[in-house]
């Protein structure tokens, strides 16, 4: 099969990304063939100005897409994040290269100005099937209310358009995101669950049971809930060793409240990452936000390392398969508290361990993730 993928890249490099490259390797390695469009959003203000005055339909994007789906004969197209140079109307390129088009969200972005369904740190629902005007009141956007508007408009309008009724298939990574679409205005019955997938690291070197060191993976913001695990971990004081590894807003102010021998490693390549995983003994998921199906938990049930995170948003139905001891319940010091004394059980870690990695293969394995896709495309396809 011929596939094009469209994306409009974030000015700094995230999930989605390496989201589309693992779907683009999973499909190469099928054995079928992938073109890629990528756009940029440009950063100066003039260029910025003019990218965000055709958001809401940018005919240029749509005659883009469908151009290179004619010319490399395309079997279908699948779209990524649109926002805000290629904007919705690249639904409708497939109209004259009679392709059919399907697109993966993976944000909340369609209710949400901000994309995340949080605001000054907490979570907040209040433009979720309703009006947009807490978004704009609150200028949630990059604290800009006519940002926050614009915003709302190229969202609510791609609705009001029918640009979301012109997809063969709308993808979501999990079922609570697929709520929360629901409940945005998108049809139901057009909603495919496919969850997120990464490569396989390869087996472990040793048991995690064996080892004394917890893992964090993850940006140092708020909305990661580390201040959480850090203060429990400061109380508790559990025998193990707490290694964090990402970077963000927050790390002075985390590192500042860190207990003693808790090592911030900053940014790490992700073959880094990988080996970090694979001789741990746990990952530590504390995030306070609606995740909609976050990589790093793949990734660390892939190594084998089982995953100790909150009963919110997508991560519940991630974890339970793991074993529900690893949920550790709603947000609070409470809840780490418990966590951390449950870490210390070799017998629990090493049950966890082994059923994260079938977790993974059965839900999140390349071979799983291609062969969902090949079923989507086929369906989409042979209408």
């Amino acid at each position: 099969m011929r596939v094009l993928q469209v994306h409009a890249r974030y000015r700094w490099r995230g999930g989605e990304e390496t989201t589309v490259d693992n779907d683009a390797e999973v499909l190469r390695n099928g054995g079928h063939q992938v073109f890629q469009h990528f756009a940029d959003n440009p950063v100066a203000v003039i260029p910025s100005l003019r990218s965000l005055a055709v958001a809401p339909y940018n005919p240029t994007s749509r005659g883009r897409v469908e151009r290179l789906a004619i010319d490399n004969d395309v079997d279908v197209i699948h779209v990524h994040n649109t926002w805000f140079s290629l904007s919705p109307s690249v639904f409708a390129a497939g109209e004259a290269a009679q392709v059919p088009v399907v697109a993966t969200v993976h944000n909340y972005r369609l209710a949400c100005a901000q994309g995340n369904l949080l605001r000054d740190g907490s979570i907040c629902t209040l433009c979720l099937g309703g009006s947009p005007l807490p978004g704009i009141r609150y200028r949630c956007y990059r604290g800009s209310s006519v940002l926050s508007g614009l915003n709302a408009a190229v969202a609510r309008g791609s609705l009001r358009l029918g640009l979301w009724h012109r997809l063969a298939a709308v993808i979501v990574p999990s079922r609570f995101t697929a709520e929360m679409l629901v409940k945005a205005g998108i049809a139901e019955e057009s909603i495919v669950v496919r969850p997120n997938t990464a490569p396989d690291p390869g087996p472990r070197t040793s048991a995690a049971a064996d080892s004394d060191q917890i893992l964090f993976v993850g940006r140092l913001a708020a909305e990661k809930g580390l201040h959480l695990l850090l203060e429990a971990w400061s109380v508790t004081r559990p025998a193990l060793r707490l290694v964090v590894v990402g970077d963000g807003p927050d790390r002075s102010d985390l590192e500042h409240i860190a207990p003693a021998g808790v090592q911030f490693l900053g940014w790490q390549s992700p073959q880094a990452v990988r080996r970090l995983m694979l001789e741990s003994r746990a990952m530590a998921f504390p995030s306070i936000w609606f995740e909609a199906c976050p990589l790093v938990i793949i990734e660390a049930q892939a190594a084998g390392l089982p995953v100790f995170g909150h009963r919110i948003g997508a991560v519940t139905e991630m974890l339970e398969p793991q074993g529900e001891s690893s949920i550790v319940g709603q947000p609070s010091l409470e809840t780490w508290h418990s966590a951390l004394d449950v870490l210390g059980r070799d017998d629990l870690i090493s049950n966890l361990s082994a059923r994260a990695r079938d977790n993974y293969e059965e839900r999140y394995h390349p071979a799983v993730a291609l062969k969902s896709l090949e079923v989507i495309y086929d369906s989409v396809v042979s209408r």
